[in-house]
């Protein structure tokens, strides 16, 4: 097998040299235009892409990598699946939500319903076959799980959900039920263990929007408070693959075409003034 050389496509150049580049023969003439029009898609892409993550999308994607960790952790501490996993690391993520990011509990909770809303929407087709649960269900449930947690709190501002009067008692039930479990198969987490999570930044239009946010690093950090086994990788990648937990490797991918369909969401529900809400 031949082996072939890529050679990166430097966007860098002046006006002057954009000139020499379609200089000379046909083929360094094609070149310069193959490099010429590469170079206007990615500047143009570049400057559509927003300058920094919204409170939605973040909050959106704070809840995906937390869903992400669940399954690192029921995987690297053995923590037992009595049931679809899926299920369980959307019950993590919002318990989770609710323990160590109280203040922004619900903001970060109804965000991520709210974009399965979007999703459920989109769908003409319903697959009940897959692993995951229909997403209008997932939003639903993950709200019922956060109401339950902090009912005083909270009983105002699920009003849009419609939820009835016994759906909220069996929340307020199930609520208490999913904080009781958690606190009981969760292992200590200690301020002090700086167990290795290394964070990864590929290339791509969103890195430097989402690095700036700090947001990876910061759960990264909050999550090395546990004495993990090995060494996980937390890696942010121009992919769209969505977001996964790959136990060979260790690692969580979460793929920029999350960050895009999560910005054009926001725009979505603002259009039915959702957002707020």
């Amino acid at each position: 097998n031949s082996k072939v050389k890529v050679t990166p496509i430097n966007c860098t150049f002046s006006v002057e040299s954009l000139f020499h580049k379609l200089q000379g023969t046909p083929m360094k003439y094609i070149k310069g235009l193959i490099v010429l029009v590469i170079c206007i898609s990615t500047n143009a892409l570049a400057a559509e892409t927003p300058k920094k993550l919204t409170p939605f999308v973040e909050n959106v994607l704070t809840h995906v990598i937390l869903h992400e960790f669940g399954h690192a952790m029921f995987r690297e501490f053995e923590i037992p699946i009595l049931g679809n996993e899926e299920v369980q690391a959307d019950s993590f993520a919002t318990f989770y939500t609710v323990r160590h990011f109280n203040q922004r509990a619900y903001d970060i909770v109804s965000a991520r319903a709210k974009s399965w809303f979007v999703e459920d929407s989109e769908n003409s087709f319903q697959d009940f076959s897959g692993e995951h649960p229909l997403d209008i269900r997932r939003g639903y449930q993950v709200m019922c799980w956060v109401y339950g947690a902090e009912p005083n709190a909270l009983g105002d501002s699920i009003q849009w959900l419609n939820f009835s009067d016994r759906d909220l008692a069996d929340c307020r039930d199930t609520g208490a039920d999913q904080i009781d479990s958690w606190n009981k198969v969760l292992p200590n987490r200690d301020t002090v263990v700086k167990s290795r999570i290394n964070v990864i930044f590929g290339e791509g239009p969103y890195k430097k929007v989402v690095k700036k946010s700090r947001l990876f690093e910061k759960l990264a950090q909050h999550f090395r408070g546990y004495p993990w086994p090995e060494t996980i990788t937390l890696h942010f990648d121009h992919c769209s693959e969505g977001a996964s937990w790959n136990r060979h490797k260790r690692r969580i991918l979460i793929c920029d075409n999350h960050v895009e369909r999560f910005f054009e969401q926001e725009t979505k529900l603002e259009q039915v003034k959702l957002v707020a809400n």
